[in-house]
């Protein structure tokens, strides 16, 4: 969530919309890339390894900040 505060440059507050994007769009990757999870043979989940890596990277800059 975006703390506006009314001395803030809208510079700023631009940067602060622009990070809260960013972080929507990562957790809206992880939430799609799990839904896509495919149960081929009951035993296990099938997933494209570049879908891996995206995920793993939008967690990490979730993470990160």
């Amino acid at each position: 969530m975006i703390e506006i505060h009314k001395n803030m440059h809208p510079t700023e507050i631009e940067k602060l919309i622009y990070k809260e994007n960013l972080n929507l769009e990562n957790a809206e990757v992880i939430l799609m890339n799990l839904l896509e999870l495919k149960n081929q043979s009951n035993t296990g989940f099938e997933i494209p390894f570049e879908d891996v890596l995206v995920t793993i990277r939008a967690a990490l800059s979730m993470i990160r900040g």
